[in-house]
C-alpha cells in the first residue's frame, strides 16, 4: 500500500472502485505507442469527441480484483502509469 501511495498510482486509481472514474492522457512522461509497440495507435476519446484535448485520453481501469482479471494495460500486460 506504502508503494501504492508513494509511486502516485493512487492519484488516479481511487474511489470505490480503485479506479474507473476519471479519465487520464497515456503517454504523460514519454510516448506510449513509441515505449510499447503498440499497433494500431488508439486515438482515445478522440476518436469519439473529435476534439483533439482528448487525443490519447483513456478511462482509468479500475483494480478491483486485479489479481484476478489479467490481461493488464492496452498492450495485454501489467506496466506502471510512469506519472512524473
Amino acid at each position: 500500500m506504502a508503494k501504492f501511495i508513494n509511486t502516485g498510482c493512487v492519484t488516479c486509481h481511487n474511489g470505490v472502485g480503485v479506479g474507473g472514474g476519471i479519465y487520464q492522457k497515456f503517454g504523460v512522461v514519454e510516448d506510449y505507442w513509441n515505449a510499447t509497440g503498440s499497433d494500431p495507435i488508439d486515438k482515445g476519446r478522440a476518436e469519439v469527441t473529435k476534439d483533439p484535448a482528448d487525443l490519447y485520453v483513456f478511462r482509468v481501469a479500475s483494480l478491483r480484483n486485479v489479481a484476478m482479471t489479467p490481461p493488464y494495460s492496452m498492450t495485454g500486460r501489467w506496466q506502471p502509469c510512469r506519472k512524473p
